[in-house]
């Protein structure tokens, strides 16, 4: 009865070694294809690559020829140049601008508006606030109360900046 028993073990370990040894072999096999894949992929990319390149260098080679020229052109012509008066300033304005604008003909369309009545105003932004505070040596109570913002706000703005 062992006899039966040991011969059936050994043909069952024989069944799953061959098994094994077949699964082994179909999961190597993809793996070469895959490579091969892979290179492929890797050829049609570089191609591609070339191909965008070129296109870009010619665009280039053909937008430098046109910009040459239309400067061998514009040089050609002779800018006519005439004085325009800019209206007259307001009083706290006249010594400040105070000057006549030399232009092109090319331009004599569009005058940029100039507005000097107003001055551009910077605010500082709440981190900056915080920061400020805090080196003054306020703690986070006073300068969230000072700031009007949640003590939380306060002490993440001073650990994102420590």
């Amino acid at each position: 009865m062992n006899t039966l028993l040991i011969t059936i073990s050994l043909v069952l370990h024989g069944f799953t070694f061959m098994w094994i040894f077949t699964l082994m072999q179909r999961m190597q096999q993809p793996n070469e294809t895959s490579k091969q894949e892979m290179k492929e992929l890797k050829h049609e990319l570089e191609d591609m690559l070339l191909a965008y390149t070129s296109e870009i260098k010619e665009e280039n080679e053909r937008l430098l020829s046109e910009i040459q020229t239309k400067d061998k052109k514009e040089a050609k012509q002779e800018p006519v140049i005439q004085k325009v008066q800019q209206p007259s300033p307001k009083p706290y304005q006249q010594q400040r601008y105070k000057k006549e604008i030399v232009e092109d003909k090319r331009y004599d369309e569009y005058v940029p508006p100039i507005d000097v009545t107003l001055e551009e105003q910077y605010e500082q932004s709440d981190t900056t606030k915080v920061l400020e505070l805090s080196k003054q040596g306020l703690t986070t109570d006073q300068i969230a109360k000072r700031l009007e913002m949640g003590k939380g706000e306060v002490e993440l703005l001073l650990k994102f900046h420590q």
